[in-house]
């Protein structure tokens, strides 16, 4: 599966949100192109003005869950400290309790807790309006999207 079938990627100018989802496993390699992208589009923000929506629901193989590895978990805390000044909230979509856990952890670890909300849910429909309802949208064409 190609970067661009596992990480795709969404700014939405107009409500401020940068938004993603991860569809796959990402690599070190993987997890570095996403870290310049998001990077790149929250430095056009001003610090405190950009929500971020984070869909993780499909970090799925084989029928199970599967959750980042130590190597990758390194990227996304460091990228978090680079971008936490701009962030005002943040809103993960994740796919399993056991990744709520992890992206809470990695949270925590990069200060970014502070404004970051793990959300799980069997139902998605109810975890997609959690999130939302926390950031304050009602849609986003990235997440909406079939």
């Amino acid at each position: 599966m190609s970067f661009d079938q596992k990480f795709v990627f969404n700014v939405d100018q107009t409500k401020k949100v940068v938004s993603w989802k991860v569809n796959a496993d990402l690599t070190i390699e993987d997890s570095k192109k996403a870290r310049d992208l998001i990077v790149g589009a929250i430095s056009k923000f001003q610090n405190g003005e950009v929500n971020l929506l984070i869909d993780n629901r499909n970090m799925i193989q084989n029928g199970k869950p599967i959750v980042f590895k130590p190597e990758v978990n390194e990227i996304w805390e460091q990228t978090q400290k680079d971008i936490f000044p701009k962030v005002s909230k943040c809103a993960v979509l994740c796919c399993s309790v056991i990744m709520k856990m992890q992206m809470d952890r990695i949270a925590r670890s990069s200060g970014i807790s502070e404004v970051q909300k793990s959300f799980w849910n069997d139902d998605p429909s109810v975890m997609k309006k959690e999130a939302y309802d926390f950031l304050g949208i009602s849609s986003n064409a990235l997440v909406d999207a079939v």
